[in-house]
């Protein structure tokens, strides 16, 4: 008696309940076709056939006597799918870009992940399993390099179906969170934006000309905060030394940004971090640039965490490097860049006063002899800013 018919599939095997009564043991056995069993010279072999099939038992005596009967293995409806339905890393930044035409799956994960060692997790279509380089992968288990982009080959459950899906990963910019402010527009606990109010500040960045020569792009539509006092220039400088090694060869990154009047560093939109999408493995210090301050760079290294290296300039004058000689005292416990430097070499000197503030004299608008930067270029300049700070010069290393 071949037994009941059974119910298999590829994946979950079953096996027959056939038995043998009569005749003289012992017995042989032949299961025919051989197709899809485990073994077809035994009594109840297990069957995974893809498609449902007939299968005829014949049974022998010692005698050389032999009958045959037969039995239906119904094959269930097995999955043809290879999707990667979901795809994820505990590192990313945000929801995974699947494209299931392209069959390529785009990830960005936080700066400073090491993207040689990442486990991902993912859910495939039903019964279907994944390899990277004939390797078996394990769903939350498997680590990979994902320095360059890594095909996934997944494998329907049919087990006869497959298709390749190319994983990409890339990491995220990080976050500059800096905080500064000018001496020229403090007033009592912070800055005054005299010349957004009086619609005098420029679209697009100012530094595009000597002694700055940058050739950033940046610029906007309109001022999108009220709060901005002005631009400034960001400079990132990498080095594996203090500060002094910090020198003009050390620039990785440069970026015009927005000042806020709360001392803030911002974006273009005036409301976000500025961000930088570049490798770094060393201590990194920064410079910022104003058309009529001087210059400061930090005295230490930037701290980070979370994606974010952070500084602030404003609550102590050895933030800045040279201490009282580069940020002055604003109010009690707050420092603040130094004004008059209107021809922006560094120095505040007769050069300052008798060419940048005597050519502006009397001029309303975006002028560097403006060193209180109240849109108007008078002689509470010189009598407030720049008697105050003459002789006093930037101390960036070169």
């Amino acid at each position: 008696d071949a037994g009941p018919d059974i119910t298999c599939s590829i994946t979950a095997p079953t096996q027959f309940s056939a038995s043998v009564s009569g005749g003289t043991a012992p017995y042989t056995y032949e299961w025919t076709p051989y197709e899809w069993l485990s073994d077809p010279f035994v009594l109840n072999p297990y069957a995974n056939c893809p498609d449902t099939t007939i299968y005829t038992l014949k049974v022998t005596d010692a005698n050389g006597c032999f009958l045959t009967d037969r039995v239906s293995a119904n094959a269930l409806p097995y999955n043809t799918a290879t999707e990667i339905i979901n795809f994820s890393f505990p590192e990313q930044t945000g929801t995974a870009t699947i494209d299931d035409v392209t069959h390529s799956i785009a990830v960005e994960v936080g700066y400073g992940t090491d993207v040689t060692n990442l486990i991902a997790t993912y859910e495939l279509s039903g019964g279907a399993t994944a390899t990277i380089g004939g390797t078996p992968q394990t769903s939350g288990v498997t680590t990979n390099d994902f320095t360059n982009p890594v095909t996934y080959i997944i494998t329907a459950e049919d087990m006869y179906h497959t298709q390749e899906w190319v994983v990409t990963v890339s990491v995220a910019p990080f976050e500059l969170d800096a905080k500064c402010f000018l001496q020229g527009p403090f007033f009592s606990t912070e800055m005054f934006p005299w010349l957004n109010y009086f619609g005098a500040l420029p679209l697009s960045q100012p530094y595009n000309v000597a002694p700055w020569n940058y050739n950033g792009s940046e610029a906007v539509t309109e001022i999108p905060n009220t709060d901005i006092i002005d631009w400034v220039l960001l400079e990132i400088r990498e080095t594996n030394g203090d500060v002094t090694t910090a020198t003009e060869s050390k620039i990785i990154a440069q970026s015009a940004a927005f000042v806020l009047r709360n001392g803030q560093i911002t974006g273009l939109d005036g409301t976000t971090k500025p961000r930088f999408d570049i490798p770094t493995s060393q201590n990194l210090y920064l410079v910022i640039r104003h058309r009529n301050h001087l210059d400061i760079i930090s005295a230490t290294p930037l701290s980070f965490a979370d994606g974010t290296f952070s500084y602030d300039f404003t609550d102590d004058a050895g933030k800045s490097y040279g201490g009282q000689l580069t940020q002055t005292e604003v109010t009690s416990g707050v420092w603040s860049m130094i004004a008059g430097d209107g021809d922006a070499n560094g120095q505040i000197d007769n050069n300052d006063k008798d060419e940048s503030w005597l050519t502006d004299f009397n001029s309303i608008g975006y002028f560097p002899g403006d060193y209180d930067m109240n849109i108007q270029v008078n002689k509470s300049d010189i009598i407030i800013m720049w008697d105050e700070n003459g002789g006093k010069a930037s101390q960036i290393p070169e």
